[in-house]
């Protein structure tokens, strides 16, 4: 592949996925730049210390669905300045996205601390 074309797909994977109460919606597998905006906003780094933010855990939600949830052809459905309109929906409903998207995007909980020393 020449650079150009590399750049020009934007093919990031879309899964379809049930949601109880809901019905089905459409996450998407994320860009480079939004893998870093989570991680940035779910860890701290000091030196050789990696710790999660646990404080900051339901904003990271609310940011996972925003980064998340497209339509069929993987267009976002949220902006990151809709995160409080996210908060709004039912916890449960966030929940389920949220660990969904984190399984889609290698990022489940028990790997986050490993991933941020990568």
């Amino acid at each position: 592949m020449t650079r150009e074309e590399i750049l020009n797909s934007r093919n990031f994977g879309v899964k379809e996925i049930e949601i109880l109460d809901v019905g089905k919606v459409f996450i998407r597998k994320w860009s480079g730049k939004d893998r870093a905006k989570f991680l940035q906003a779910s860890i701290s780094v000091n030196g050789e210390n990696v710790d999660v933010k646990y404080d900051k855990i339901f904003d990271n939600m609310s940011l996972v669905v925003a980064l998340s949830l497209c339509d069929e052809s993987g267009k976002r459905m949220f902006s990151d300045e809709e995160l409080d309109l996210i908060g709004e929906l039912d916890a449960d409903v966030i929940q389920e996205i949220y660990q969904e998207s984190l399984k889609l995007n290698s990022l489940a909980p028990k790997s986050l601390e490993e991933s941020a020393k990568n």
